[in-house]
């Protein structure tokens, strides 16, 4: 994620002129300021779900694109195909079954649980 940091969009212009000719050098777009290799997929642990459960973990893969109008833009897609979304559900299962476990099942009643 250092990366983004280090981004720079630039417009150069470069003009030489000797009096009969006139050389003209243009640069435009995104740079990096220093040269840096990515990993392909990035692991990260994103607050997606309840605080009381561990978060699940996720691919993602960091992109970068330039635009006219935007200027630099910096995605981080997602990357796992919803695999996170089941690791959610089991830690919260088992985070509810150890609760339910510990505690007087008799004072709970009925207690509907909708995943």
């Amino acid at each position: 994620m250092s990366l983004a940091g280090n981004i720079a969009k630039i417009a150069e212009l470069r003009q030489e002129d000797d009096g009969f000719s006139q050389n003209v050098a243009v640069k435009s777009g995104t740079h990096l300021v220093k040269t840096q290799t990515l990993k392909p997929r990035v692991t990260l642990k994103p607050f997606r779900t309840f605080l009381e459960v561990e978060q699940p973990d996720g691919d993602y893969i960091f992109r970068v694109q330039s635009d006219e109008q935007k200027g630099n833009l910096c995605a981080l897609i997602e990357a796992d195909a919803g695999r996170w979304k089941l690791t959610a559900m089991e830690t919260i299962k088992a985070w509810l079954m150890q609760r339910l476990h510990t505690s007087d099942v008799t004072e709970l009643g009925n207690l509907p649980v909708v995943a």
